[in-house]
């Protein structure tokens, strides 16, 4: 009797067991479930998209057309953009990296890379809208090289180093493939419906759309970001871990203040008439 009970409560558990366990068990998703490792998650992911939403891969298609459409030189632009490029890549990461937090980067980056797209909009509208010729010869290159200016000081080099070191092992080679998908996911958006886009919007408009984005973006990495400038990975992950750890007293402290006030409606006398 006590085997056949014995092997009744095996099967049961087993049964249990796997009904519960019915859904993905890969280690790398129930790590990222877990609540000290959300935050890092969609930290990681978040500002490599903020990346692709600065418009910089739909630029690098479109360079030439652009300065053709806003009345610039395409040779002269395309040089001092390819210069800019090089020459603020090299300071950047040779003065500016080591010196400012990642963090304060990457918002600076973003804000920079705002107002050069709405110069650059500013330079369509002037032109096409207002008719006035005096901008199109010069303000659309000082924008673009601006913009690839900004974008190499924290962007280019540091978006996808922090997306990486924010993140636990544990959850890492997720978050970089996240990360990966949604790069060039929103990358191929933005060349593959370019034109329907100008169409839609006029390029001024396609471009404040991009200085939206940049200046919306800014304001979240600057507020929810975490510096990792000078911490190892442990102490990356332990300040997640305290974080984490703090909203759920929160929500904790939350669902027992409701539990009380739902217990003393139920122990609340009715009279009834």
């Amino acid at each position: 009797t006590n085997l056949v009970a014995t092997g009744q409560a095996a099967e049961s558990g087993s049964g249990s067991g796997s009904g519960s366990n019915s859904g993905c068990r890969c280690a790398c998703c129930s790590s990222c479930a877990h609540a000290p490792h959300r935050r890092p998650a969609m930290l990681g992911i978040f500002v490599v998209a903020s990346f692709a939403l600065s418009g910089q891969k739909a630029i690098l298609a479109f360079l030439n057309s652009i300065f053709e459409d806003a009345g610039a030189d395409p040779t002269v632009g395309s040089i001092g953009y390819g210069l800019a490029q090089i020459i603020i890549s090299i300071l950047g990461i040779r003065y500016l990296v080591p010196r400012f937090g990642r963090v304060q980067l990457l918002a600076t980056s973003l804000a920079g890379n705002s107002v050069s797209m709405a110069l650059l909009g500013f330079s369509f509208f002037a032109s096409n809208q207002m008719g006035i010729d005096s901008f199109k010869s010069w303000l659309p290159i000082v924008a673009l090289i601006s913009f690839i200016s900004f974008t190499a000081v924290g962007l280019g080099p540091l978006a996808w180093a922090y997306s990486s070191e924010i993140c636990p092992k544990a959850i890492r080679s997720l978050v970089s493939g996240g990360a990966l998908f949604s790069f060039w996911l929103l990358s191929f958006l933005e060349t593959q419906f370019w034109g329907d886009a100008v169409d839609l919007f006029t390029e001024a408009g396609v471009f404040w759309g991009f200085a939206t984005f940049c200046a919306i973006n800014a304001v979240i990495v600057y507020r929810c970001g975490v510096e990792t400038k000078g911490k190892s990975l442990a102490q990356i992950e332990v300040l997640f871990t305290e974080g984490a750890a703090e909203d759920e007293d929160e929500e904790e402290q939350g669902r027992l203040s409701q539990r009380e006030e739902d217990r003393g409606r139920k122990e609340r006398p009715s009279f009834s008439v």
